[in-house]
């Protein structure tokens, strides 16, 4: 049996598959099985599985009709023989020492999950995205001192205490198994979330990484970046499921929901700001209204949750819910145009340091 089962869900990646396959196969770190989960796709994904499948017998190859993510890692947890789960995103790589890493962390501590940073890697370079928690190891008592009260958000940073996602962690599979399937395929956004919190809130020990080797490879087709004009009505299941799947009177549950919320709130006027190309319509503010109306988010925005959240959010939250669209968008565009004019002008000075 091997000690970590890796899988991988597919979908229409041909681009990017086989750098993700050979950065798994090529880990100093061998003891694992890879589980490639065809989600349907229509491009030559199941064949370049297919080869890798007879290449390396570590590989296992599954082509199952389209499904979803969600559906798609089912399957691949359901087939996995290993003690430890890991999971890596197709269009995505990781560096050759990855699991070494991890598993050592592992057996060396017994812990239920470790959790590492991971890179973005996008047209603009390669960025850090490092957790806001400390990093160590802890035992049950301390991650109710000190990890879950800020999972979900925390204060310093205005933004969540552990980034919610699955790539860049390795999960005891007896835990994680009904977590997931308690989540129900075509799970619309936020799948990750909707198992990592509940597996944090059961899990006894954790170890979070100071070392980072995930590049996450973000791309415009990227789902997590496309425009979506059900994003506010996704956004509404995912907070309803996770409100019946965690206990919201412990580790101040209650406020990190509403937290974590108004985050995403913000973050979806930013993509609807974004989507509007010209000098907004009458239809454009109108649209955006009739989609905001999609989640019942102004509950959340409580005096304490206003008081948590960053500057820029609490400013776009507060104009939303005096439906001063015109307003924000013209505040937006401006953040938007200086934000770019910084990061030239950073780059103009690395440019000159580097030639001096």
């Amino acid at each position: 049996m091997p000690k970590l089962s890796v899988i991988v869900p597919i979908y229409n990646t041909e681009q990017y598959l086989k750098k993700c396959i050979d950065s798994i196969l090529g880990q100093t770190y061998r003891d694992f099985e890879l589980i490639l989960v065809d989600d349907g796709s229509g491009d030559a994904s199941p064949e370049i599985c297919d080869a890798y499948g007879e290449m390396d017998s570590r590989v296992k190859v599954i082509h199952k009709e389209n499904g979803g993510q969600t559906s798609a890692r089912k399957e691949g947890v359901r087939l996995s023989k290993g003690e430890f789960l890991a999971f890596v995103d197709s269009d995505d790589w990781i560096e050759g020492n990855m699991f070494e890493a991890m598993i050592s962390a592992q057996e060396r501590t017994g812990a239920d999950i470790i959790i590492e940073d991971y890179y973005i890697d996008n047209e603009r370079g390669l960025f850090l995205q490092s957790h806001c928690i400390e990093k160590k190891q802890y035992d049950r008592k301390e991650m109710e001192d000190k990890v879950l009260p800020r999972l979900l958000f925390d204060r310093e940073r205005h933004y969540f205490g552990l980034d919610p996602i699955l790539v860049n962690k390795i999960f005891r599979k007896t835990l994680f198994l009904p977590l997931q399937n308690a989540v129900k395929e075509g799970f619309p956004i936020g799948e990750d979330a909707a198992v990592f919190i509940p597996y944090m809130m059961k899990a006894n020990s954790c170890v979070i990484l100071n070392t980072s080797h995930y590049h996450y490879i973000e791309n415009p087709e990227s789902i997590t970046r496309r425009y979506d004009c059900q994003f506010y009505k996704k956004l509404d299941k995912l907070f309803s499921y996770l409100k019946s799947a965690v206990d919201l009177s412990a580790y101040r549950m209650q406020f990190q929901l509403d937290s974590y919320v108004c985050l995403l709130t913000a973050w979806g006027l930013r993509l609807e700001m974004d989507h509007i190309t010209d000098k907004p319509s009458r239809e454009d503010l109108a649209q955006i209204y009739g989609h905001q109306k999609q989640l019942d988010w102004k509950p959340h925005f409580t005096e304490e949750t206003q008081k948590a959240l960053s500057k820029k959010d609490r400013q776009y939250l507060t104009l939303a819910s005096e439906n001063k669209y015109f307003r924000l968008y013209r505040i937006y565009q401006f953040d938007k145009g200086y934000a770019a004019f910084k990061r030239k002008v950073k780059d103009i000075l690395k440019a000159m340091i580097h030639r001096s």
